[in-house]
């Protein structure tokens, strides 16, 4: 740590004004810059690099709901400083109710921000929260709070440090922390605000509450995004909309989009132009350079962060440049959530709803659409008192777009007797079920499917829990294409896949149902060693799930097909199928999953024995598989570089052994599957650990 000394009042053309606070990474001064304008300058109290971290991710960002980024340089014993934007307010101060919905607002928008540069704040907590006045517009220069330090941010779920009470309960666990851990936090703070317990939030009818609620799930993907919290806190306090502000913030998320696809930043290659080379230049060169332009999954994990799960199998102008200039033109007319593939050869104009009754119906079938416009969604959710069917086809369009929190915030809005009087009273505690069973609040999901004797669904939560036996007294006697999925995955665990494969001859299903039941047949072939027919079986499943705009299932199956394209030698699905996965995976947030896909793009690419491209697979495999934890994962995925080269080559050798070294405490299978590469690429004997 640097010895505390009488800092010089000039620091490149920057008067210290006064000092406004410490954190863990350094001491932040009020200061002024010759023009006149005003800055949080922060001087590094460490030389860990915390600060050149930060910068990094400042400068990336272009942040409109916090400071934006001024300057940056060292002291003359070479301490690191940066200063941004100086943000007028006051820490906030838990109980202050009438808060909630402004906090909510502004600290929804500045981690909106944040996430969709795939960056987590890392300390989301009243005192990292600055106050001022209320917000009168939806703009970011009328904010009523900011969200301040990033100290503890990461870009990789490394975790930098934490203020234990905002801890999400899966990092608490052990877990990975990731943009979602922020969002619980958000939701621990908002509840205090209101001066209530999560557990009593339920019956709060007021609208914070609500917000609250949502994000204060159990499990990650329960939690609705930051612009759906600042969304919905906006509507609440009736702050107008600014048709300007959104086109900057779209226009904004182009490039911040772009610019999360670079892991390092250096000399600008020759061959950038257009807008990209502008905004690497603009951005701090870190690395060792240079930033060249995106390759075709670079590309298409731009597309997928920017729009979402839709664009996974969109065909991309073939230059940065070139499909910059496209996004940015379409960020002129809509959010990306509405963009379509079309749209990138021509403009597609909003869609209009008609006024008075007839509003609803078109709402309703828009809704039932396998992909809802994503601007016809935000209609729905923005409505009036709308009529308890068109709040139960919202939130069921949700859910299949794998929009858990968002969707259980969507069925909140009405009530059992609200459904009951339109006959909807059973399908809504179903589906309300499900979604406590997606967010992890079991004991509230087992309770809603026990009143509704939906021993499906019962049998399905008892499955999740490894207790088959369970699952089997549940289901009894009980018929349809649920309970017959259930019981396939009984037999799957039990390895009886003769008898799971004979279940599901014959069945009678469509549409998702049926994608559940080929995805199902496509585990049992594939664990029965029959690649050719499971790859049969998953190919259905996700066409199945994709023209369904199911988003979960279409992931789970095209990562189910990779796997069994790799083990029949079918390379060209295994390679699209994977990549398709992974891009879905990675739009989810699910990155111990987005490993498993990427894991069988390396594996296809060494059966071919196309080296470069196996060993860019491997480490993007390991890359996502150590950030989420799964050790096993990355010592597979050390086999690919091995298994794309020739025995007794170097490279492969030492990939052998530090895969060996890696599964040496892991299952007997593992074990053996390890030494046997050992022994062929590397020529020496087996590791052993007894």
């Amino acid at each position: 740590m640097r010895a505390e000394q009488s800092l010089p009042p000039e620091l490149s053309g920057w008067t210290l004004l006064a000092e406004a606070g410490r954190g863990a990474g350094g001491v932040v001064h009020r200061a002024r810059r010759a023009d006149g304008v005003e800055a949080a300058l922060k001087i590094a109290r460490r030389d860990d690099g915390s600060l050149g971290r930060e910068l990094g991710l400042v400068a990336r960002l272009g942040r409109r709901w916090a400071g934006a980024l001024l300057g940056a340089g060292t002291l003359e014993d070479g301490t690191p400083w940066i200063a941004t934007a100086w943000v007028d307010g006051a820490p906030l101060v838990a109980g202050d109710a009438e808060r909630a919905l402004v906090v909510a607002h502004g600290v929804g928008r500045g981690l909106a921000e944040l996430h969709g540069a795939g960056v987590r704040h890392g300390d989301v907590k009243p005192a990292n929260i600055l106050v001022g006045g209320t917000p009168r517009i939806d703009r970011a220069d009328d904010r009523g709070a900011t969200l301040v330090d990033l100290d503890l941010a990461s870009d990789d779920g490394t975790l930098h440090g934490a203020t234990p009470r905002y801890l999400a309960p899966e990092v608490r666990a052990g877990g990975t922390a990731t943009p979602a851990s922020d969002l619980w936090a958000l939701g621990l703070v908002l509840a205090e605000l209101l001066g209530t317990e999560p557990a009593a939030l339920a019956g709060d009818p007021r609208p914070a509450a609500a917000i609250a609620r949502a994000l204060l799930a159990e499990r990650p993907g329960g939690r609705p995004g930051a612009a759906w919290v600042a969304d919905r806190a906006a509507r609440a306090l009736g702050l107008g909309e600014d048709a300007s502000e959104a086109v900057l913030d779209r226009r904004a998320a182009v490039r911040r989009t772009y610019l999360a696809q670079h892991t390092t930043f250096g000399p600008v290659d020759a061959a950038m132009e257009g807008a990209p080379r502008t905004w690497l230049e603009e951005a701090v060169m870190l690395g060792a350079g240079p930033a060249r332009p995106l390759d075709a999954l670079g590309r298409a994990r731009w597309a997928v962060a920017l729009v979402g799960p839709a664009a996974a199998t969109w065909h991309l102008p073939a230059s940065d440049a070139e499909l910059a200039a496209r996004f940015l033109a379409l960020a002129e007319q809509a959010p990306p959530e509405a963009w379509t593939a079309e749209d990138l050869a021509t403009d597609r104009p909003a869609p209009v709803l008609p006024e008075g009754p007839a509003r609803w119906l078109a709402l309703a079938r828009a809704l039932a659409a396998p992909l809802p416009d994503a601007r016809l969604l935000a209609a729905a959710e923005d409505a009036a008192d709308p009529p308890a069917s068109v709040v139960l086809d919202l939130a069921s369009a949700l859910f299949r777009r794998g929009e858990i929190g968002r969707a259980f915030a969507a069925l909140a809005r009405t009530d059992d007797e609200a459904l009951g009087c339109e006959g909807l009273a059973h399908d809504g505690r179903l589906l309300r079920a499900e979604l406590h069973r997606r967010r992890g609040e079991l004991a509230e999901a087992r309770a809603l499917a026990t009143r509704l004797a939906a021993r499906p669904l019962l049998a399905r939560l008892a499955w999740d829990e490894g207790d088959l036996a369970r699952a089997t007294t549940e289901l009894g006697d009980a018929r349809g294409p649920a309970a017959l999925e259930v019981r396939a995955l009984v037999a799957y665990a039990r390895g009886e896949h003769d008898a799971g494969l004979a279940l599901l001859e014959g069945a009678e299903a469509d549409g998702l149902a049926l994608a559940r039941l080929e995805g199902t047949r496509g585990m049992l072939e594939h664990a029965r060693g029959r690649a050719p027919a499971s790859v049969l079986a998953f190919r259905r499943a996700t066409e199945l799930a994709s023209r369904a705009g199911a988003v979960v299932e279409e992931a789970t199956y095209a990562t189910g097909l990779a796997a069994a394209s790799v083990d029949a030698g079918m390379i060209g699905s295994a390679l699209a199928a994977a990549l398709r996965g992974a891009l879905l995976w990675e739009r989810l947030d699910r990155a111990v999953l987005a490993a498993r896909a990427h894991l069988s793009r390396a594996a296809a690419f060494a059966c071919i024995g196309a080296v470069h491209a196996a060993d860019e697979a491997a480490h993007e495999t390991r890359r996502l598989a150590l950030a989420s934890g799964d050790v096993r994962a990355a010592a597979f995925a050390r086999w690919a570089t091995v298994e794309a080269r020739a025995p007794g080559d170097t490279v492969a050798r030492d990939a052998a052994d530090e895969a060996a070294r890696e599964l040496a405490s892991g299952t007997l299978e593992d074990r053996v599957r390890a030494s046997a590469r050992r022994l062929i690429w590397s020529k020496e004997p087996a590791i052993h650990d007894d």
